[in-house]
This record gives C-alpha cells, structure tokens and sequence, in this order.
C-alpha cells in the first residue's frame, strides 16, 4: 500500500511539474497551441492520426500573424519559427548559435548511426563535412555522371522489356527504387548491380530493409529525436545488427580489394579512403566513419530519391500540358546533341530544373528542420505588444517548410503544381522561402547528388514514356497520417505508356 501511495504521489508530483510547464509561454507573450500533459503537441503523431508535418503545419496556420510560436514535443519545449526572414537570421547568419541539429544516439551506443554526419556536433561535425564536401562537388559529380548513366539505361532495359499491362496502377515509387538503389550501389558503395534484371539482389533486400523507416525503426528515430537522453540511457540502438553488419562487411570487402589490387574509382568511397590515406584528413576518418557516413548516404538517399520520383510522376500524370512541355524540352535537347547526354547539358535545362523544383516545394521530402540552440540569442517579439525573448542553450527551433512551402503569402495557388513559378530561378540553399533539402550550411550535404539522380532518371523515362493518372491516383493529394515522412495515402499509383 506504501509503495502504491509513493508511486501515486510521484504520479501528482511530475504530472504539476509538466502541467505548469504547459503555460511556460505564457510569460513571454508567444502564442501556442495547448498541449496534454508528457504528450505535449505530439500526441496525435504518436497514434498515428497525423504526420509531423501536418502538425507542424497545423500550428503554423493557426497564428497567421506571429513570428513564432511555441511548441511542446513530449517533455520538451521548442520554438517553431514561422517568419522566413527570421529563419535566414537564425540559420544562416547566425549558424554559429544554431549549427547543431538535435543528437540522436550516442556513438557509443550505436557506432553507425552515431557517426553519420547527420548525427555529429560541433567540431566533428565540420570535420567530416569538410572531408564529405569535395563528394559533391560539380567536378565530382561530373565524373559519377557516367556511372548513373549506366545505371539508368539498365533501368529503362528492363522497364522496356515489362509487357504493356503491367504498367497499369504502378507504384511508381516502388519501381524507382530499383534505379535508386543501383545508383547508391555503384556511387556510394563501389560496386555495380542491376536490380531490374536480378529484384532479389542482396544490396536491394538489405538497402530496403536499412531505410525502411515503418514500424519500430520509426519509433527509434521518433523518440530519438524527442527524447535522447531516456534513449541513451537505455541504449537503445537505431540500426539493428543486420543492417550494421551489412555495412560493415560490405565497405570492408570494397577498401580490401581496392587496398590490394590498387584499384581506382570515382565515387563517394574513394573519397573516403583518400582521406583515410591524408595524414591531416585521418583524424576524422577512420573505417568505423566510412562505414558511417557510406550506410548515411544509403539512409538519406535510397527512399528519398525514389520517393522523389514518384511525386514527380503523380504530378505529371495529374498535369498533362506540364509533362508535355517537358518532354518537347526533352526531346529539342536530344535532337540538338544527337542523343548524348552530359552533366552540362542536362543541368542547363529549365524547364526540368523548375519541374523537380516544383515538385520538392508541392511535396517536400524534407518534413522539418531543427536546429539546436548553442549560444544565447534574443529573437524579437512574437507578436506585436508581447516581450522578446532569449533562446537559451539546448532549447530547440523548428521550421516546417511543409508549410512555408504551401503558405499563400509566399507561392499563389500553393496546391497547383506549376513549374513556370521556378523557371530562371536558380538553386540556392540559402532562400528561406524554399527549401527542398533543408536552410544553410546544415542543409543536406547530398542535396546536389540527389538533384542530378531525379533528373537523369526522369529526363531518360519520359523521353519513352508517358505517365497517366489511374483510377488509385488521389486527386487531390491524401497522406498516410501514420507515417514518419511523406507517404501518399494509395501510394504513388500511376500508368505510364509508350510515347507515340
């Protein structure tokens, strides 16, 4: 009975501290939505009954004329900043207070995911970025061109050879995936697979399973972000054995072929091991970093690429004069240099620069960004009449360019998918009104990498293909609520037939 009283009494005691910790806001003027007391804001995520997004993108509604507002994930108590010229303060010219993004394990929890350049802090993480970096330079890029050249025309071999029906009510997501995953195969891990011809092939199956980001990998991911420190005590690891033997078996077998038959080749892994090589670089790379970084790549890339795709496909299926306008772009652009594509040429098209655009801005893969405060920094007030208020160290910010995105104020008719709004607009990851692949110098490192996949794979698809919406195609656009990223309520079901 003593033990049950102390437990209840306990019970009362963090319940009134999370109760008042709900009115924290309050004192300095900065509106909020009401939040339930351990499940703050979260709660209907954490049923599964709305994605982070749509919550982020809920509450950013509701205070059309704030700045920013408050936020309660679980038993913490974050800013969402609304303004988009504060964001650029906070994020780019300011980076030094908030240049750290929210650690979700410890390395020496987890060694794979610990390290990843997602993961780092601070000095470790601008050691490894500075090494990472030259991955996804033009010049680089320009070299891999011609390794996602070979894997996109083993993709389209083996889309030719599917007969006619079964290119009804695809999931065209799913198909992509096997292009996705050839190119982090050959561009990241060094070796080559084609996955249309052999769809059982170990890379796909494990790649697959590493980024399947359903069931208790999304719970790993969600309570790793929200809580790290109950995660860290109970050493609960993101990646699981399979997925971290995989990694570690695969890029040990790459470097001790290269090692001993001093074998050369362009790609993410060479890089790596160069550094490993560079007596000033070695510091911060070591196998256990290649590893890292290499499953990190796979991780950010193999499901949002192919994902990608298939936003593009629904949206060209549902907008036929803008697929067609792509493809005469397409085809004037094959008949001018006689069939053969370059780096060069296909990134000086733009019509198909401002589509991709469009589509990251419609749909954005990137559902949040979060930045942690390491300095102090007064933002001004909320809302008119209210205090300003002083971000201290630990506490969070979050942006949601789900809303931003879809926000009227900054692209007319958000809901219509049209290019011609991005068209002579060039990339930059310092606009705080786009953004596709994240804000500032955290942006996503793979950001260039990933432009040029969906666009090869596109540019090769649509100049055989047509895509056409099915009768699984929503219209208007509905989302699986119970996902961690973007998923289409139906999935991305389209046809696609032959070009006349």
């Amino acid at each position: 009975m003593l033990f049950l009283s102390l437990i209840l009494i306990a019970f009362c005691i963090v319940y009134y501290y999370f109760k008042k910790n709900l009115s924290y806001f309050d004192t300095w003027g900065i509106p909020y939505r009401p939040g339930w007391p351990f499940l703050g804001n979260m709660a209907e995520t954490l049923v599964g009954k709305r994605m982070f997004a749509q919550v982020y993108e809920d509450i950013y509604k509701e205070f059309p004329d704030a700045k920013y507002v408050g936020l309660f994930e679980f038993f913490k108590t974050s800013i969402l900043i609304r303004d988009p010229e504060l964001i650029k303060t906070l994020c780019i010219k300011n980076f030094e207070s908030f240049g750290n993004r929210v650690p979700f394990i410890q390395a020496s929890v987890d060694p794979v995911f610990g390290r990843n350049l997602f993961n780092l802090q601070g000095e470790h993480w601008k050691n490894s970025r500075t090494v990472l970096t030259p991955t996804f330079s033009s010049l680089k890029l320009k070299t891999m061109f011609t390794l996602l050249t070979d894997c996109v025309e083993k993709f389209m071999q083996g889309v030719s050879k599917r007969p006619a029906e079964s290119n009804i009510g695809v999931d065209i997501k799913d198909l992509f995936s096997k292009f996705s995953n050839d190119t982090m195969a050959s561009c990241f891990f060094g070796f080559v697979v084609d996955t249309m011809k052999e769809p059982h092939n170990e890379f796909y199956h494990k790649a697959r399973h590493a980024c399947n980001l359903d069931g208790s990998l999304m719970l790993k991911i969600f309570f790793g972000r929200t809580l790290p420190k109950l995660m860290h005590f109970l050493r609960v690891k993101i990646i699981d054995k399979e997925t971290e033997d995989f990694c570690h078996n695969i890029v040990k077998s790459v470097i001790t072929q290269r090692l001993d038959k001093n074998i050369r080749r362009q790609d993410a892994i060479q890089i790596m091991l160069d550094a490993l090589r560079d007596e000033v670089k070695k510091e911060t790379m070591d196998y256990d970093h290649i590893t890292s970084n290499t499953f990190s790549f796979l991780f950010a890339g193999f499901d949002t690429n192919s994902a990608q795709l298939g936003i593009l496909a629904h949206n060209l299926a549902l907008n036929p004069d803008v697929q067609k306008k792509l493809q005469d772009e397409i085809d004037q652009v094959l008949k001018e240099h006689d069939g053969k594509i370059t780096y060069d040429i296909i990134q000086a098209m733009p019509y198909l620069d401002a589509t991709l655009q469009e589509s990251l801005r419609i749909d954005s893969i990137a559902v949040q960004v979060e930045r942690v405060c390491s300095k102090p920094i007064e933002l001004p007030p909320a809302v008119p009449g209210a205090k300003p208020y002083t971000i201290q160290p630990g506490m969070s910010i979050i942006i949601s360019p789900t809303a931003i995105h879809n926000d009227p104020q900054y692209y007319p008719e958000p809901r219509k998918f049209d290019p011609d709004r991005f068209l002579n607009k060039r990339w930059n990851v310092n606009n705080p009104y786009f953004m596709g692949y994240g804000i500032g110098p955290r942006s996503c490192i793979g950001f260039r990498f990933s432009i040029i996949v969906c666009k090869v794979g596109l540019f090769y698809f649509l100049s055989k293909y047509s895509f056409k919406p099915n009768e699984k195609t929503t219209n208007p656009t509905e989302y699986k609520q119970d996902a961690f990223h973007l998923e289409y309520k139906n999935g991305f079901i389209v046809d696609f037939v032959c070009r006349e």
